[in-house]
């Protein structure tokens, strides 16, 4: 996976934005308030290997997906 992937969520009256990145054994996870309100929160995760890490970060996404 390349560059951060984007998804924009309901939340109430609101919109959240998640995004995702994996790089090598690496997945960088941020989320916040869509429009970038400026505070939010961020999250690295270091697996095992990059197959781990793509199933973690594909997980992740289809979470969102799901659930929103």
């Amino acid at each position: 996976m390349t560059g951060w992937r984007r998804f924009e969520l309901p939340q109430g009256a609101r919109n959240e934005c998640r995004e995702i990145r994996q790089e090598g054994i690496r997945c960088f996870l941020r989320r916040g308030a869509a429009g970038g309100s400026g505070s939010g929160r961020a999250s690295t995760s270091t697996l095992d290997d990059e197959q781990h890490a793509s199933r973690h970060a594909t997980r992740k996404i289809n979470e969102w997906l799901l659930h929103g």
